[in-house]
């Protein structure tokens, strides 16, 4: 998919915009001008991963900046290989910790409320998502002198990909005035999924628990929830049920897992929750289009016909079908 580099680092920084003023330190972007502007690849995955490393930055940085830069590391044949550098001046880490820092968070037990959040589960699915884009990562540290996280990409140069107004406006209609509702308790999370459909004319609500998305479901008719199934308080599931008492029976609504987890035992307890179908997080541009397209139409509860999508989880393809 062809996007606008520098428009994906801006987005990136503007995101923590608020997060960095509060904590009084500077969030720099440093651009290597030899790398270009359009680039092939997806541009949701990779601000996945500097999110989630600038999260981190900012967590362990009291004082000092952050910097994002990039930088073209060699271009064999008709490829590139960029490398891209998230720099703090925070605590910094050990030899020892810097050895466990990609390991995935493992919970204490198998239930799906969690009381606290850690970083490794965020590591762990970056150097899946850059493992899955061709390139590395790894991470640079000493204790009090700050961090510095790389992870390369590679890719190809394009030429600006613009869509023309005609295509943006067949596409805006399909989609104008219909309402969605995104349920997670991560503000990030939120964030990339509204910034998904916000070229879709769709209206937006977002609800961080569930009472909150409890709330809105009573006040409004969506035609499609997207519902994070690990949350503190309600889960997922418990949302979903609570959802399917209130809607009425002609009127079901569409409901979608967002899960780390993909282990089909899993995934058929969220559908005798009441879900749909499942998205492994993080969710890509194109596996929450054809979502949307397909289950705009699929809210009828005795719809025979099964509806095809390709959902991207992690560089994998895998087909949904919804009953």
């Amino acid at each position: 998919m062809p996007f606008n580099l520098l428009e994906a680092l801006s987005d990136v920084v503007s995101l923590f915009y608020n997060d960095v003023q509060r904590k009084g330190i500077e969030l720099r972007l440093k651009n290597d001008r030899s790398v270009p502007v359009w680039i092939a690849g997806d541009p949701v995955r990779l601000k996945q991963v500097l999110n989630n490393l600038v999260n981190n930055a900012i967590k362990f940085t009291d004082q000092g900046q952050i910097e994002i830069s990039n930088r073209l590391l060699d271009s064999p044949d008709e490829h590139l290989i960029i490398e891209f550098s998230v720099t703090d001046t925070g605590i910094g880490m050990s030899s020892e910790e810097m050895e466990e820092i990609f390991k995935p968070f493992k919970q204490l037990d198998n239930t799906y409320e969690r009381l606290n959040s850690g970083t490794g589960l965020g590591l762990a699915i970056c150097r899946k998502l850059i493992e899955a884009m061709g390139g590395k990562i790894g991470i640079e540290s000493h204790p009090g002198e700050g961090t510095r996280f790389w992870f390369t990409i590679t890719t190809q140069a394009l030429h600006s990909v613009e869509p023309t107004s005609e295509e943006t406006e067949h596409q805006a209609d399909a989609h104008r005035g219909k309402q969605i509702l995104v349920v997670d308790d991560n503000a990030i999370n939120r964030k990339l999924i509204t910034t998904l459909l916000t070229d879709r004319q769709v209206v937006v609500d977002e609800a961080e628990s569930g009472e909150h998305a409890l709330t809105l479901f009573r006040q409004k008719r969506y035609s499609l929830v997207f519902m994070d199934i690990r949350m503190p308080g309600m889960n997922g599931m418990d949302i979903t049920r609570a959802m399917r008492k209130i809607e009425i029976e002609d009127q079901r609504t569409p409901i979608i897992a967002l899960t780390a987890h993909a282990m089909p035992q899993e995934i058929e307890q969220f559908l005798a929750a009441g879900m749909d179908e499942s998205i492994t997080k993080p969710v890509s541009e194109l596996g929450s289009r054809y979502f949307c397209e397909s289950l705009f139409w699929a809210s009828k509860p005795k719809q025979t016909a099964k509806l095809h999508a390709t959902v991207y989880a992690c560089g994998a393809r895998r087909p949904a079908y919804v009953a």
